[in-house]
């Protein structure tokens, strides 16, 4: 998979490259998939604001467990009525008629559907008690040198762990 690509900029008038060497799994499956949609992305700054219910209630439902583990990691349980208070806070807070449905669904069956995915996890999982929660929502890097037509480059792969745990000692 190519990286670097050139691009043609309507106002600048010449070709230009792509300079970033900072790097995600996402920037590089929406490359793999479609370099002109990388370049609108990340290298034009072009931001779409179309969002799907699919997305939105991901987005819920991971704050509710973010929550859930931030809370155990300062040795703090978290009840369930306190996970789905935040799961519910950020559905208020964000929903609006420009996220989009596709299968005629209301935005109340996506509500329903959160709210059991978050019932679930936390009845399979309860009392959390299995280990602990060092590192919530951690910031990971890894440099890597590419060789760029015969010129050393340094680039960068980040990404989030969403949580890190381990168990807990005898």
């Amino acid at each position: 998979m190519a990286f670097f690509f050139e691009e043609v900029r309507p106002d600048a008038g010449k070709l230009e490259h792509e300079t970033s060497k900072r790097f995600s799994y996402s920037r590089l499956l929406t490359y793999e998939g479609c370099p002109r949609r990388y370049r609108y992305r990340y290298v034009d700054k072009i931001k779409l604001e179309r969002r799907t219910a699919e997305s939105f209630l991901g987005t819920c439902v991971h704050a509710g467990l973010e929550e859930l583990y931030r809370r155990l990691q300062k040795g703090r349980a978290a009840a369930l009525d306190a996970v789905l208070e935040v799961f519910n806070d950020e559905w208020k807070a964000g929903w609006s008629d420009s996220i989009r449905i596709h299968d005629g669904r209301a935005p109340a069956d996506f509500k329903l559907i959160g709210e059991k995915c978050l019932r679930d996890y936390y009845a399979n999982h309860a009392p959390f008690d299995d280990g602990m929660a060092h590192e919530v929502e951690k910031k990971l890097s890894v440099t890597l040198p590419v060789d760029v037509d015969g010129e050393a480059i340094d680039c960068v792969i980040e990404g989030y762990l969403d949580r890190f745990s381990a168990p807990k000692r005898e």
